[in-house]
């Protein structure tokens, strides 16, 4: 072969190799781009898993710290830092602090807690837990465990929680049944818990001291053993009705029987302890000794009884000054008889003194308001003594209520005071006394003319319903206070002594009219807004005779 052959030859296979290596680089290049490729790939997916395994790390309501097996600290979560006070710090330096050191300080007992890191570390336990009681008053529960990595543990995960308030809870819960425990055996009444049999489980100091038995011999009874015979049906029925339901607690006053034999009266409450199913369990009593009480009742009674009697003797002895009254009126009524006879000889008589008219008016004008007194005290005592006796007849009161204006309206209008009448003319016919009714209404208007100053109105109004009639009688006077107005129509009562005395009466106008009212079945209620109000005054009538008293009958006594 000759030296140009040789040549060619080497070049066609330089050129090969070179083609080959080409190839070779390029097939090398797509190789390292997808292996890039794969790698970032896997990459992505390991920051993907490591941002989970993060977010997961902080969303648990723990303390999550990772060391590895010398205590030095590899990972945490926020709520590490935070349960443990580390912020604000660089996360870099807590990472570099040691567990162990770092810790300590936080907790109430150092010793103990370092000893038993270290022993965790030493021994690497499969799970540790334990209750730390932090400086700042927090209590926090520790659990920790290996952490495992390809079978081999390279370090701990621990977690913390502060269960500082369920703590607190238990510590107070415990401190309340205590407290409860001591309130039981210091109460002032007697408490006992027995089983539905009645036997005896738990008593109180004040029980043993009440009925004389020591704790260990009431539990060798029952509380009918202790139970007086004369209140044993009552225990026993009072207990059947707590069982079925039909009460949730019941009290009672029962007896008892003491050690010593003596019976004593106590106020006793029964009730049911449930479970937390609803099922009764056992009886809860409490006991009061009320001895005492029943014996001073029964002083009470005694002297009740003998108080009776004297109320007796004191109505007796009122009675006696009511039949003193009439006497006094009928002695008074005698000269006032005189008196009226001679003033009207005189006032007839031809001897036309105008001096002599005028004094003999007066006369006769106060001798007859004399005479009025003396009749409303008769009337009161006839009442009073049950003698007063009705003329009961068919009335029409229209006409008595005209009657009763126009014996009034001289002394209005002497006065200034205009009356007013607004009278149902087709009103209902009643029966009654039309000489006591006429006194009813013209009581009413004397009383509302006295009261009412001078350019003020009173107006009385008749009107009908369907079974009564109603007389109104209103004026624009000086009013009720309140407080006097539920006792205007009581005997002798007087809203102010001064102000009485100023526009004359006994206090007994209303009273009589209260009575008289009642008498003929009706009723009559009075209403003011205070004083410078007015007032207005109802009288209600039976538009039938649903009470008649003829002039044979006698009522009995007004209060009896």
């Amino acid at each position: 072969m000759s030296s140009n052959q040789e040549e060619e030859l080497l070049k066609s296979a330089a050129l090969q190799n070179a083609h080959s290596i080409q190839l070779a680089r390029q097939r090398t290049e797509v190789e390292l781009v997808a292996a890039k490729d794969s790698l970032e790939r896997k990459a992505r997916e390991l920051d993907r898993s490591v941002a989970m395994l993060r977010a997961t790390l902080e969303s648990t309501t723990d303390a999550i710290l990772v060391t590895d097996g010398e205590g030095d600290v590899t990972d945490f979560n926020s709520h590490f830092v935070e349960m443990w006070g580390l912020e604000p710090v660089d996360k870099d330096n807590v990472r570099q602090a040691n567990f162990v050191d770092a810790s300590c300080k936080l907790v109430r007992d150092p010793r103990t807690f370092q000893n038993e890191v270290k022993r965790i570390f030493q021994e690497s336990p499969p799970q540790s837990y334990d209750v730390l009681d932090l400086v700042d008053g927090r209590i926090v529960e520790r659990f920790s465990r290996p952490q495992i990595i390809d079978g081999k543990a390279v370090g701990r995960v621990w977690s913390f929680r502060d269960i500082s308030a369920n703590a607190r809870f238990q510590l107070a819960l415990q401190e309340s049944e205590r407290q409860l425990q001591a309130t039981f055996d210091q109460a002032s009444v007697g408490i006992a818990m027995t089983d539905l049999s009645g036997r005896f489980l738990q008593a109180n100091v004040k029980f043993c001291a009440i009925l004389g038995y020591s704790m260990d011999e009431l539990l060798r009874l029952t509380f009918l053993d202790i139970t007086h015979p004369d209140s044993k049906v009552a225990t026993r029925l009072n207990t059947d009705r707590l069982l079925k339901g039909e009460v949730l607690d019941f009290s009672y006053e029962k007896q008892y029987v003491c050690k010593d034999g003596r019976a004593i009266w106590s106020l006793t409450n029964i009730a049911l302890q449930r479970n937390a199913e609803g099922i009764p369990i056992r009886y809860i009593g409490v006991i009061e000794d009320i001895s005492l009480r029943k014996t001073e009742e029964s002083e009470r009674l005694r002297l009740l009884e003998s108080e009776r009697n004297a109320r007796m003797d004191a109505e007796n002895l009122s009675r006696l000054k009511d039949e003193f009254l009439a006497t006094l009126s009928h002695e008074l009524r005698t000269p006032l008889s005189a008196i009226m006879g001679w003033a009207y000889i005189i006032k007839s008589s031809a001897y036309d003194s105008e001096k002599v008219r005028e004094g003999v008016e007066i006369i006769e004008r106060n001798a007859r308001l004399q005479s009025q007194l003396v009749e409303d005290l008769l009337d009161m005592s006839r009442i009073i003594s049950g003698k007063m006796r009705l003329n009961m007849q068919p009335v029409e009161l229209p006409e008595l209520i005209e009657a009763a204006i126009q014996s009034i309206r001289p002394t209005a209008e002497a006065k200034g005071v205009r009356i007013e009448s607004i009278v149902d003319p087709i009103s209902h016919a009643i029966h009654g006394d039309p000489a006591r009714l006429l006194q009813i209404f013209w009581n009413l208007l004397s009383n509302a003319v006295k009261f009412t100053p001078r350019d003020g109105s009173v107006q009385a109004m008749l009107r009908s319903a369907d079974s009564h009639v109603e007389v109104i009688v209103a004026d624009t006077g000086r009013g009720i206070k309140p407080e006097f107005l539920p006792y205007i129509f009581e005997r002798f009562r007087q809203e102010d002594a001064t102000t009485t005395r100023l526009h004359g009466g006994l206090g007994i106008g209303l009273a009589l009219v209260k009575q008289l009212t009642d008498l003929h079945g009706g009723s009559l209620r009075a209403e003011s807004l205070g004083e410078g109000q007015g007032t207005t005054v109802w009288v209600t009538l039976p538009a039938a005779a649903t009470r008649l008293v003829s002039s044979e009958e006698t009522p009995q006594p007004i209060g009896q």
